[in-house]
């Protein structure tokens, strides 16, 4: 998937007709991937919309021109595949990735999510690239948790 593809275009939600500038693009292992759309209302405020690919109409080929200068000297990280074990280097926390998130003005964001402890749910968390080495262990193939039709996506996120 090229997760950058679509990223400064613009688009609007089928549902909501609400139009915006897509900022950010996720990908989940066990799920659809989505796109996030920056929104101004009728007030000017920003709203940000997190949409399943399926309710996003590209209305342009056009970048916007911010996002334009933004794009042309971003250098995007090489993607850590998702399903793998991973060690955050800064705290220890160990979990699987399921899932990416691609943004324009920031870096590259995984959530990694932990085994189940002591029968306990541990929540996912939201961490940079940059802090996130391989353990070689424990991976999870996208067969093994995926449908023909893709389920929903995790909705606490970042935003």
């Amino acid at each position: 998937m090229n997760m950058t593809k679509n990223l400064g275009k613009k688009a609007k939600d089928i549902e909501s007709g609400k139009e915006g500038i897509i900022s950010c693009r996720g990908e989940y292992l066990y799920g659809c991937s989505r796109y996030g759309i920056v929104h101004f209302n009728d007030k000017n405020e920003k709203e940000n919309l997190w949409l399943c690919d399926a309710k996003v109409e590209i209305l342009s080929e056009d970048v916007d021109e911010v996002y334009k200068k933004v794009l042309d000297k971003k250098e995007f990280d090489e993607p850590l595949e998702l399903g793998i074990e991973v060690k955050d280097e800064v705290t220890g926390f160990v979990g699987i990735l399921t899932a990416r998130n691609v943004d324009v003005f920031e870096c590259d964001s995984y959530q990694i999510t932990p085994k189940v402890n002591k029968n306990e749910y541990q929540d996912s968390e939201w961490l940079d690239v940059g802090r996130l080495s391989p353990t070689g262990k424990n991976t999870i193939k996208k067969e093994e948790v995926r449908t023909k039709t893709p389920g929903s996506c995790e909705i606490r996120t970042r935003w």
